[in-house]
């Protein structure tokens, strides 16, 4: 209480107010220098910050050997508060006459930022002071630009105004926007850009849409994320140069902080670890422990039962007689580990990207063309989902399941795919909005149209060969090879043999397409009717073949809507080109994706990349799983199904590099997602066949790793799928944060926590023998 006192009574005797220096803010100074014209300049200098009219002796911040050329660090040390104040810049050391004062610099409290920055031009003689900083709410993947003009005019003219433009360079030919015009204020205020790829910045003396105003001063840069930066426009008349300076430095240098990816990487790594090695330890430390309690028990003279070790020594015991199904399954030598293995990775790569990917880029999906892990994962589904497909048709045929009831189940299962695909995506307690199209609706198209071409086209009888035994493992013709039960004629082994040895080698080689030409026949008619649509289809305000995103910003602007209109609703800015109008022909755009990928870089309205022109090459990435299901029928031997999976891992791969003319944007088909182009297709697919080599290889071969935890995933998919469907957004799942701030760390977190709990509780329905399907 006394020094209360003694503290009040002093600043009463020295006419401060009580509460002015708690209530006044302090500010971090900063001078950045440019020199425009090279003048000759000593290479550092001092600067000093002083209240107007006072002494030297009140200076309040100082800069030593700062360069002339660059800014200074933020001054951390000084107390700099409101008031008016003379920067001085000196020589280094010398107390002479200031070689520059940029006097009555006005600091006052804005917006509770603390920064601020003193520019001024050598050349020029021209200043600038500004406020540094200022988050904004949800920023992350944006970083913070301004255009600081310290441009002059020849002699008494006015300044001119100095426009301020942008082009994302993931916005494939695309014009640049207006973002603003530092007029005579000369400074505009911070403007939010994209940090996820480089920015093409660029300045002119007026306005492009309304003259002939060149590009000056063009840079790419990339911004941090969450960083605020500078654009320094120099120069006089339209010899301007523009340099970008950082103001505050964010999470990132360029781009996304992507730490937080290295230590979720890390730490499933060490789970992985510490549980697999648990797992190879556990029985040597249980028979340790074991031989020390019967020990203990025999020098005790204690009469040990053999059986009361039994559960310490052995794995639990089943019956011979048991038909629990998942010992069935687990003992079954014709089920592949490695194919449920492989679904559910794909799965749980593809839950993870739905809850955002920790909000990073390359967990999303592309704009348009290009290939992300986000990507990956639909089509790896349905490519394996054709695989199973042959193997349970091909016991459907083994069982001479008669055609109605197969009939039956391919019906039933489109139409629970389909109708459990509109029930999570599509809200229709308003019936004029809702969408219709969707993954499992894909899916149930999908499966139904293959099903029906395996049930109903035939096979030829010519080329069902039986090789000889010793033919490289290749396998009788299974009964997928026969359809229906037509009548097939079969070689005999001696008709074999009496051909060359280079024709029973390419007939060994062939023996899982040959009898299915029919069925490649079809698929090639479909392939051929969806490259005719997409290239010879006239869309109206479309060019004829265009396959781009479409918006105002496409094509230098080609599709944007008249003045004062944005595309979107009825107006349709060619999104998609004939996948796009198809589907707001049959659909209308209100039944359609309203909020595509390719939004907010191309300002484009509603497109559906789950269209039904897409169904098309969806139902061609399900024939070619469906192709390396026959190769598991038709080859018995390791090496024959590694071989020809590689085989078809290459041909699909080349075909898709080939199309698209190995770049993102410059071949005759691009790889998109959004169109599920032909490229597309074919590079996923290429990398399914060789994914699934390496996880046959691994699982089902060396048994190196038992696909845990992705093989108990990949065993109730359905189910897994529709429960985060209908409860991603639902603790523990998903929360949000007290103070209402995002980063990738807390994303990333949340992410991977949420994707850990759905596989532990995919374990337990595994454990507890609890599946569904459909």
């Amino acid at each position: 209480m006394v020094w209360t006192w003694v503290v009040l009574v002093t600043l009463a005797a020295l006419s401060i107010p009580a509460d002015a220096i708690s209530d006044q803010p302090v500010f971090r100074p900063r001078v950045c220098f440019s020199n425009h014209n090279h003048a000759t300049l000593p290479p550092s200098v001092d600067i000093t910050f002083k209240p107007t009219g006072e002494s030297n002796h009140s200076r309040v911040a100082v800069f030593f050997r700062a360069n002339t050329a660059d800014c200074t660090a933020y001054n951390t040390t000084g107390d700099l508060r409101q008031g008016t104040y003379d920067v001085e810049v000196w020589k280094v050391a010398d107390q002479g006459t200031p070689l520059v004062t940029i006097a009555e610099i006005n600091i006052v409290e804005a917006s509770n930022r603390s920064h601020v920055t003193i520019w001024y031009d050598w050349s020029y003689n021209v200043s600038q002071f500004t406020f540094d900083g200022g988050r904004q709410p949800n920023d992350i993947n944006k970083g913070y630009a301004r255009l600081v003009n310290l441009a002059t005019m020849p002699g008494e003219q006015p300044l001119r105004d100095v426009y301020f433009y942008h082009r994302d360079t993931n916005c494939h030919r695309c014009n640049a926007s207006l973002l603003d015009v530092a007029n005579s204020t000369r400074t505009t205020d911070y403007i939010q850009l994209q940090s996820d790829f480089p920015e093409e910045l660029s300045i002119s003396v007026g306005n492009r849409r309304v003259g002939p105003y060149l590009d000056l001063a063009n840079q790419t840069f990339w911004l941090g994320e969450r960083g605020f930066y500078s654009l320094l426009v120099t120069g006089s008349d339209d010899n301007l140069t523009m340099e970008v300076r950082l103001d505050i430095k964010g999470e990132a240098a360029h781009g996304p902080n992507t730490l937080p990816v290295l230590w979720a990487i890390l730490t499933l790594v060490l789970l992985f670890g510490f549980y697999y090695g648990t797992k190879a330890c556990w029985p040597s430390l249980l028979g340790c422990v074991s031989s020390k309690m019967a020990a203990k028990r025999t020098y005790s003279n204690m009469v040990v039962n053999s059986e009361d070790l039994a559960p310490l020594t052995d794995e639990p015991r089943v019956e011979k007689t048991s038909t629990h199904a998942i010992v069935d399954m687990k003992r079954s030598k014709q089920r592949l580990h490695s194919l449920d293995s492989f679904r559910g990775f794909a799965l749980t790569i593809m839950i993870f990207v739905n809850y955002n990917g920790g909000y990073y880029w390359f967990f999303n999906h592309s704009v348009w063309n290009g290939l992300t892990v986000a990507d990956l994962v639909f089509p790896w589904f349905i490519w394996i989902m054709g695989t199973s497909m042959a193997i349970a048709f091909n016991s459907l045929f083994k069982r001479q399941t008669p055609t109605s009831t197969m009939l039956y189940k391919i019906g039933r299962r489109a139409a629970i795919l389909f109708g459990l695909g509109i029930f999570l995506i599509s809200s229709f307690k308003d019936l004029r909005n809702g969408r219709i199209p969707g993954v499992l609706q894909r899916f149930a198209v999908s499966y139904g149209v293959v099903a029906l071409i395996i049930l109903f086209v035939p096979k030829l009888p010519k080329f069902h060969v039986v090789p000889p035994s010793a033919s490289d493992g290749v396998a009788s013709p299974p009964p997928l090879a026969q359809g229906r039960g037509n009548a097939i004629s079969l070689r005999t082994a001696e008709q074999v043999a009496s051909l060359g040895s280079g024709k029973r080698r390419l007939l060994s080689w062939l023996i899982d397409v040959a009898p299915y030409l029919y069925e490649w026949a079809v698929i090639a008619l479909l392939v051929l009717a969806h490259v005719c649509i997409t290239f010879l289809m006239p869309v109206p305000g479309c060019p004829t073949g265009y396959i781009g995103p479409g918006g105002e910003l496409a094509e230098y602007g080609r599709f944007a809507p008249p003045v004062g209109q944005a595309c979107g609703g009825e107006q349709f800015c060619c999104e998609g080109g004939a996948s796009g109008y198809i589907d707001r022909q049959v659909f209308g755009w209100r039944h359609i994706y309203n909020q595509p990928t390719s939004q907010d870089t191309y300002l484009t309205g509603a497109y559906d990349p789950e269209g039904l022109l897409g169904c098309i090459t969806s139902i061609l990435m399900t024939y070619l799983g469906l192709q390396s299901g026959k190769i598991v029928l038709h080859y018995k031997s390791r090496r024959g199904r590694s071989i020809h999976w590689l085989v078809w891992a290459f041909a699909c791969m080349l075909i898709g590099a080939c199309l698209c003319n190995f770049s993102k944007n410059d071949g005759v088909i691009p790889i998109s997602k959004n169109l599920w182009s032909l490229s597309f297709v074919f590079l996923l697919a290429g990398f399914a066949f060789f994914l699934l080599t390496i996880f046959y290889w691994v699982i089902d071969v060396y048994h190196w790793w038992d696909g845990a935890p992705f093989r108990y995933v990949g065993m109730n998919s359905i189910f897994i799928y529709c429960f985060h469907e209908t409860f991603q957004d639902n603790f523990p799942l998903s929360w949000d944060y007290m103070d209402g701030d995002i980063n990738h760390g807390r994303e990333m977190f949340q992410n991977v926590f949420a994707v850990s709990l759905l596989c532990l509780m995919c374990y337990y329905c595994y454990a507890v023998n609890f599946f569904i399907k459909v």
